[in-house]
């Protein structure tokens, strides 16, 4: 039998940290925010995938990166989702042009994908959130998984 695990809330500072400029640091923070209850909306329907690829780096979603993909959710124009083309699946933004889907990759070198007429194009779920580890450096440039990446 499946152990039911509660959420553990986290500390979370009370104030926004800059990246710009430094700032003086306050102690306020408060109860706690817990990722399933703030991230995911709905849990019996939402799913965490590793992406694999650098086809979304245009949108901030890089390969290994963990997206979470919400099911229960209609998909609309714009929205980056979870689809299944021809058996394959890609995460890629879909847009509507002319009441026809497009899969569309935000990385120049890859095209976008409309579906012919004979394509079985089914929308898995949409993406409501990616998490990009930041892993430490060491003094050689590598990190904890290997090189540092090339970007």
């Amino acid at each position: 039998m499946p152990a039911v695990v509660s959420p553990v809330p986290v500390p979370l500072a009370g104030e926004a940290v800059p990246a710009g400029f430094p700032a003086t640091v306050g102690d306020g923070h408060d109860d706690g925010f817990s990722l399933d209850r703030h991230i995911i909306r709905n849990p019996a329907h939402t799913f965490i995938v590793t992406v694999a690829g650098d086809s979304m780096e245009g949108a901030g979603i890089f390969h290994g990166d963990w997206m979470v993909v919400d099911r229960s959710l209609e998909p609309r124009d714009g929205d980056i989702v979870v689809a299944v083309l021809d058996g394959e699946l890609t995460v890629k933004r879909l847009t509507w042009h002319a009441g026809v889907p497009r899969l569309h990759a935000e990385n120049p070198r890859y095209p976008d994908f409309t579906p012919g007429e004979h394509a079985d194009l089914v929308i898995w779920g949409v993406v409501t959130g990616s998490f990009h580890p930041q892993p430490a450096l060491d003094r050689r440039g590598a990190t904890a998984y290997g090189p540092a990446p090339q970007r």
